[in-house]
């Protein structure tokens, strides 16, 4: 039996340069196990934080 890892993780709080690297981290802690939940929002303010 293998166990997967899945991090919940947002570019809105973490630059995506160094939430790659984390979750690069976990994939190979995991032996390519890791996913990545991926969420989006149409929330304005959060579009923003790109401007």
């Amino acid at each position: 039996m293998t166990i997967g890892l899945v991090s919940t993780a947002t570019t809105s709080f973490n630059s995506p340069f160094n939430l790659r690297r984390r979750l690069g981290s976990l994939d190979l802690v995991s032996r390519g196990h890791a996913g990545w939940n991926v969420g989006t929002t149409g929330d304005a303010g959060t579009a923003r934080n790109y401007e």
